[in-house]
């Protein structure tokens, strides 16, 4: 009883505190066992509005407690993953790597087990310009997460940007292996292994190697696709047809 008493006045004062000290405040919340459905509905509502402060601390810290007090409670647990979706995508778009990193580590895992959350918000995955190697390498992966039949021609289609990128090969490289990815966990829509087919007649070492690569899983997968695609791997095996960079 203490132990609740105390956390529900440090509660009431939250908005007193500076943001480190809301962080430890909600750290507590979530190792609080509440009693009932009543008192989870209770603590979110009291929390509600630190979804939507400028600290991005605060809205983790929020979200993480959010997400652990509803685990049990699937249709809730659904609403709170919608929910904590804009004020993730509001922080990943600020100019501050280092924030934006750590925000787009735990939207990967959130991906992971529900990549359709943010099926519709593809576009604010793409890479920028000036976005470090480690944030477009953590956005193209997120990408390959959450691309299903509805998004799959738009994200293809940025990554087939990427994979032009000859002054950055690390780039290109990781762009085909998102492909790959797409392919593997999109299989049925037309066109995603044409893409990779094409990626061999790139002539770009780095580019044929990691199509190669992708084509490879296919086939473990799609045995029944070897006849479209072996010719082509051929071809681009044969020296002066493309191939990949001697071993």
């Amino acid at each position: 009883v203490a132990e609740k008493a105390i956390l529900y006045n440090l509660l009431n004062r939250l908005k007193e505190f500076n943001e480190w000290s809301q962080c430890q405040v909600l750290s507590l919340v979530v190792i609080y066992e509440p009693s009932s459905e009543q008192e989870v509905y209770d603590l979110l509502n009291v929390l509600e509005d630190r979804l939507s402060v400028s600290n991005s601390a605060v809205v983790l810290a929020t979200a993480k407690a959010f997400l652990h007090h509803t685990l049990s409670m699937p249709a809730t647990h659904q609403q709170v993953l919608e929910r904590i979706r804009e004020p993730l995508k509001s922080i990943i778009g600020r100019d501050d790597p280092a924030v934006t990193y750590a925000v787009l580590a735990h939207v990967l895992l959130l991906t992971q087990r529900a990549p359709i959350i943010f099926e519709q918000d593809h576009a604010a995955f793409y890479c920028r310009t000036h976005d470090p190697w480690y944030i477009k390498s953590l956005k193209m992966e997120i990408l390959s997460n959450i691309t299903t039949s509805t998004n799959v021609y738009d994200v293809l289609n940025e990554l087939t940007e990427y994979a032009r990128d000859r002054v950055h090969p690390n780039m290109a490289r990781e762009a085909v292996r998102a492909v790959g990815r797409i392919a593997l966990g999109v299989p049925n829509v037309p066109g995603i292994i044409e893409r990779l087919l094409l990626f061999l007649e790139s002539g770009c070492d780095e580019v044929v190697s990691e199509a190669l690569i992708a084509m490879k899983d296919l086939l473990r997968r799609y045995p029944d696709i070897a006849e479209v695609v072996v010719a082509q791997i051929m071809q681009a095996l044969t020296p002066g047809g493309g191939g990949p960079p001697p071993a």
